[in-house]
């Protein structure tokens, strides 16, 4: 997988699939061949955004061996979208398939709102006890530790030294820094996720929620 593959999968993203899913199911709907509305899709996408037209090239370039749609998206959008969509080919409903994997995007995008609504003031209650241990390790702790010999104390005192020395080294950055970027990473890359590892971490939330 090259460069220009990740960039396409990138912008290929959830809310791109539901405009394609039902832009196509329209023009399927009235009768156009599946390789027509797919080269539509792609001279549209080529004039706004090279690097997405690039998924249709890959689409196109399947079925024209000789694959169905299903396995032309593998890689490109979900198992469950994938299901739906070979569900309503073999069926000779293709339009019902794409409008279903749409309706599919547009439930889970509902859910992730309501989701993230609920987790919002949690995040932000871990963020400010974060930025207070930070404040504490870098500008109260020094000015304690100048009044009073850490060796000697005990309790509370003791254990908030210690936490403010780990997060005041550079392995506590370094350790608060990968806690934050993983956690943004894993939630903001995981709609982009698809085969084996997709499987794996839809069951764990909020996996089966986003797409």
């Amino acid at each position: 997988m090259d460069m220009q593959d990740i960039l396409a999968r990138l912008s290929f993203d959830a809310g791109t699939r539901i405009r394609t899913w039902k832009k196509l199911a329209m023009q399927a709907q009235y009768g156009l061949p599946l390789k027509d509305c797919l080269n539509n899709l792609r001279d549209q996408t080529q004039r706004r955004n090279p690097v997405l037209s690039r998924v249709f090239d890959q689409v196109l370039k399947h079925i024209g061996s000789g694959h169905h749609l299903d396995t032309a998206l593998t890689g490109y959008a979900s198992p469950e979208e994938i299901m739906l969509i070979a569900s309503g080919q073999k069926a000779g409903k293709l339009p019902d398939g794409l409008r279903m994997a749409a309706e599919l995007l547009e439930a889970r995008r509902r859910i992730v709102g309501a989701v993230t609504g609920a987790l919002a003031y949690p995040l932000f209650l871990f963020f400010m006890a974060m930025g207070m241990l930070a404040i504490v390790a870098l500008y109260v702790m020094p000015e304690l530790v100048q009044l009073s010999d850490p060796g000697n104390w005990t309790g509370f005192a003791r254990g908030l030294y210690l936490i403010s020395t780990f997060i005041g080294s550079w392995g506590g950055i370094v350790l608060l820094a990968a806690l934050v970027g993983g956690c943004v990473g894993l939630v903001g890359t995981l709609p982009l996720w698809t085969g084996p590892a997709r499987k794996i971490a839809d069951r764990f939330p909020p996996g089966p929620c986003t797409a």
